[in-house]
């Protein structure tokens, strides 16, 4: 987060004038998703001062989403009237960080009714939150082609845990499984709250220098309360849609399990309802500087393939390779 401080000096004729441009100002402020929260404030002692105070997501937000965005020019508009409507505060306007000593020398102010803070829960994405999406789609994707997922959470005896495992996607839930012996997954089983991050490197985005390059991804962090799937034929079903979405078709090639294999599994179900996901899918971005050197740049994409299959040290003579994992081979 960042917070920009504008400063202002108002005759006392036209404050009441100041503070309506503001609140016009600061419908476009409560629209904008990298604008957290904003203030106005007046002085106590010199109450023709004025301090602004807006939050902002991050620099990126500040400068390319909302100063490069649509409705900046309705705000500057609103909050750049005629010189003799609003006068320059001349000095140095010193962050919260300064020395008490310079926070003295600006005097005392009062808060406003003009005060705005966005809601933001554990889903907000505060941090280059233009890369930010909202589109169930998209997540679907992300959880139909990535099927490693690391569940978090906090164990009865507060010890942080992450669990890595397969996870599939089956509608508006996630479903992973593993071994009753699990203590983790037994927690998880209860109801622990958890939460889930699934994510695909796409690609190594190569700037011009090291601190600008980067990576493509797509990553989703999913929270809330996993279920155990205990009713056998619900659990059979759940298990042959594991299987099939690592290897399409394989269920109806291979024995069912057995109930004794039945027993031995936990198998668990996350819903899909409280999400956040972040795409990161752009290009270098240099300075004019860097731009104008001898370095190269640009993106080299990830391709993930499976390799020639590799026999079973002791599989019989004359089994040829299944359909299903011949199609893997191909797709």
């Amino acid at each position: 987060m960042i917070v920009e401080y504008i400063r202002y000096t108002v005759p006392a004729a036209a404050a009441e004038g100041f503070v309506e441009a503001y609140r016009k100002a600061g419908e476009v402020l409560e629209a904008d998703p990298h604008c957290l929260a904003y203030e106005v404030a007046r002085g106590m002692e010199q109450p023709e001062h004025f301090v602004v105070r807006i939050e902002w997501d991050s620099v990126e937000g500040h400068e390319q989403g909302f100063r490069a965005g649509p409705r900046f020019g309705e705000f500057f508009t609103a909050v750049r009237p005629p010189d003799r409507w609003v006068r320059p505060w001349p000095g140095r306007l010193d962050p919260p960080s300064a020395s008490s000593r310079a926070h003295r020398a600006l005097g005392l102010f009062e808060g406003s009714s003009l005060r705005h803070t966005r809601p933001v829960s554990r889903t907000s994405i505060t941090r280059l939150s233009r890369k930010a999406s909202s589109d169930r789609a998209t997540l679907d994707r992300l959880l139909d082609t990535v099927h490693i997922g690391h569940f978090a959470f906090v164990a009865d005896d507060v010890q942080p845990v992450v669990l890595p495992t397969a996870v599939v996607r089956d509608g508006d839930r996630v479903l992973a499984h593993g071994s009753t012996g699990s203590r983790w997954l037994r927690l998880l089983a209860a109801g622990a709250p958890s939460c889930l991050a699934v994510t695909a490197f796409d690609a190594l985005v190569v700037a011009r220098s090291a601190f600008e390059s980067s990576m493509r991804y797509r990553s989703a962090v999913l929270f809330g309360q996993c279920q155990a799937i205990t009713e056998p034929d619900a659990k059979r079903r759940a298990l042959d849609i594991i299987t099939d979405a690592l290897i399409p078709g394989r269920s109806a090639e291979v024995r069912a399990s057995t109930a004794k294999e039945l027993a031995a599994v936990l198998v668990l179900a996350l819903p899909i309802a409280e999400w956040s996901l972040k795409v990161s899918e752009g290009w270098p971005d240099d300075p004019p500087d860097d731009v104008a050197g001898p370095a190269w740049a640009g993106v080299l994409p990830v391709v993930q393939r499976y390799d020639r299959p590799l026999a079973a040290p002791d599989l019989r003579d004359g089994i040829p390779l299944p359909a299903s994992v011949q199609r893997l081979l191909v797709s």
